[in-house]
């Protein structure tokens, strides 16, 4: 959820630098994929594309626990235009990404932490799929989908209207916020007793930012949880940070469906699974 600009973002750009080339050679795809395209999904969740009345392209998000998770959720063509890239990061708009996946199936696994709790999701890219399962999976005090760029947030908002009659919070709304312009977010000063991430520790000059948005918006003794990938130790760099604010927890093993799913990447898929880039750590955020 941050501008395109540095070394460490070099993966995401590169995925971004594949749907101009698509564009610019009439739709075809390139001869060589990047890694990062390939390997999108852990398998988690169940998913299968549903066309509706009017021929829109929908995909059908399923977990079954013992309150099963069911959503409508609608994805972007991973079609740009320079023009478009030029705005906030586009990168949330290209796919579901791993760590979002693995977020939204921890906050399916663990849902009793949100009962009459206020959440904000930040950095949610084209759907929020983590924010959207704990709306519609937990009776929530209230849920904040949120992410910097406009078309994603367009695009989640059309997703609460297409689930409307499946939300279980009392209140979910979806805003831009962007974590460089603090008159975005004051509003939600110590508002929420969660903030969860997935995947927005890539790019050092909005780390800071990210840090300081997460510390404006929860409430004293809130919690915030992210899942990132090591990414060239950016994952490091912003933990070693965030332990001047908060009291840190950095998790490998966080739990054993997921931790299986990662061994069985590495032994059926590692010509295009790599751990640095694919497997998302747990950090937990304690403010004080």
């Amino acid at each position: 959820m941050t501008a395109l600009g540095t070394e460490k973002a070099s993966d995401r750009w590169n995925i971004l630098r594949q749907a101009i080339i698509k564009k610019s050679r009439g739709g075809g795809q390139s001869k060589k994929k990047s890694s990062m395209l390939e390997f999108t999904s852990f398998d988690l969740l169940t998913v299968n594309k549903v066309i509706d009345d009017d021929g829109g392209v929908w995909h059908l998000y399923q977990y079954q626990p013992v309150e099963p998770f069911r959503a409508r959720v609608k994805h972007i063509p991973t079609v740009f235009n320079p023009e478009e890239l030029m705005g906030f990061n586009n990168t949330g708009n290209v796919c579901v990404w791993p760590a979002e996946e693995v977020l939204t199936y921890w906050c399916l696994e663990n849902r009793h932490l949100f009962k009459q709790q206020k959440i904000c999701e930040l950095g949610g890219g084209m759907t929020c799929l983590a924010g959207l399962a704990v709306a519609t999976c937990c009776a929530a005090e209230e849920v904040l989908l949120t992410d910097g760029n406009e078309l994603s947030i367009k695009n989640v908002q059309e997703i609460l209207k297409e689930n409307a009659e499946y939300l279980k919070a009392k209140t979910v709304t979806a805003s831009v916020i962007r974590w460089d312009k603090q008159d975005e977010y004051t509003h939600f000063k110590e508002t929420f007793d969660y903030v969860i991430s997935a995947d927005c520790l890539f790019f050092d000059q909005y780390r800071e930012d990210l840090l300081t948005t997460i510390g404006t918006i929860l409430k004293p003794k809130g919690v915030c949880i992210i899942f990132a990938p090591r990414r060239h130790k950016t994952c490091d760099k912003f933990c070693a940070m965030a332990k001047e604010r908060y009291q840190v927890t950095l998790e490998e093993k966080y739990d054993a469906a997921i931790w299986n799913k990662h061994l069985e990447a590495i032994e059926k898929s590692s010509d295009i699974y790599d751990e640095n880039r694919h497997y998302p750590l747990k950090i937990t955020l304690m403010k004080s």
